[in-house]
């Protein structure tokens, strides 16, 4: 058997990364507060849901760093007859050379092993220690496919455009821009959800936050009804 896990500079890499998304959310929200507290002298009715945004915004960056904590124990096997994939917290993918329909690499270096149903899939990360090894077997088990598309850019502005409208709902008093940003939270917050009911890369502790997405775009709809309705 062969096994490969994630290359832990490139780990490091991705940690500084969120380190610095985090820094940027902060310095968008005090720089939001500020052009409030210049505008309006009473900002007491948007101050529970800025509290909010920039309570979700630390939750997701605390959530971030676990996902990546969890991933740290990413382990790939390929065996004679099959593809495993393990995960911490999360259930094992074990794909047989026959059952697989298709192996796609995408422009970042990433794979996507897809199995006979469209639940079976296999993330393998571009940053996965002795990847040309990892690659030549691939090739033994089949034909690979390029695809240029890669998700990883839209999935980051997803990531960042989320507390960036949890920020711009929480401040302003335009019913214009209240309901586009609540449209937004709640159009992201949909993605999510579906994201992890279908995919069986995702550890059990995410796979349980979906309940919390929920309640948070029902109560996201509910704000953004009411102020827009004033």
């Amino acid at each position: 058997m062969n096994h490969f896990k994630v290359n832990q500079e490139k780990i490091e890499l991705i940690k500084r990364q969120v380190w610095i998304r985090m820094l940027l959310i902060i310095v968008l929200g005090i720089g939001i507060e500020m052009v409030i507290k210049y505008f309006h002298d009473d900002n007491l009715i948007i101050m529970p849901i800025l509290a909010t945004a920039i309570g979700v915004s630390i939750l997701h960056f605390v959530k971030t760093k676990k996902q990546i904590k969890i991933f740290e124990s990413f382990l790939l096997t390929i065996s004679d007859t099959s593809i495993i994939r393990e995960l911490k917290n999360a259930p094992a993918i074990e794909i047989a050379f026959k059952d697989i329909n298709q192996i796609i690499r995408t422009n970042d270096g990433s794979f996507k092993i897809k199995g006979s149903t469209p639940n079976d899939i296999i993330f393998i990360p571009s940053y996965i220690e002795n990847y040309g090894s990892m690659e030549k077997l691939l090739y033994k088990i089949g034909p690979i496919t390029n695809n240029k598309y890669n998700p990883l850019p839209i999935m980051l502005g997803l990531v960042m455009l989320f507390p960036i409208s949890l920020f711009i709902f929480a401040s302003v008093l335009n019913k214009i821009l209240i309901a586009i940003s609540g449209f937004i939270i709640i159009f992201i917050l949909i993605l999510f959800i579906i994201k992890v009911q279908k995919n069986k890369n995702i550890d059990k502790g995410t796979r349980r936050s979906k309940y919390l997405a929920i309640l948070f775009a029902i109560f996201i709809l509910i704000i953004t009804l009411s102020r827009i309705s004033k």
